[in-house]
């Protein structure tokens, strides 16, 4: 996960993957509103996609709505 505002990268755990978004439990939380690029590997598959942080709850972690998905990235997804 990378803040594209500061440029900081973090590498996270991501649960509750559907074709919208996640949720993250990041190190830092943060706020609604901001702008980031994901990248989630499984079973050497590679996703891209860049979210918005549509929410953020203490202990529960970020919810990451995707913004922008290219198709292939998409397609990958959907598997």
């Amino acid at each position: 996960m990378i803040h594209l505002k500061s440029g900081s990268k973090t590498t996270e755990k991501v649960w509750d993957l559907s074709l919208l978004g996640c949720r993250v439990l990041p190190r830092n939380t943060s706020r609604p509103g901001t702008r980031i690029r994901l990248q989630i590997i499984y079973n050497r598959e590679v996703f891209k996609a860049l979210g918005r942080v549509a929410h953020a709850r203490p202990l529960t972690g970020i919810g990451i709505a995707f913004t922008k998905v290219e198709d292939h990235d998409q397609l990958v997804l959907e598997k």
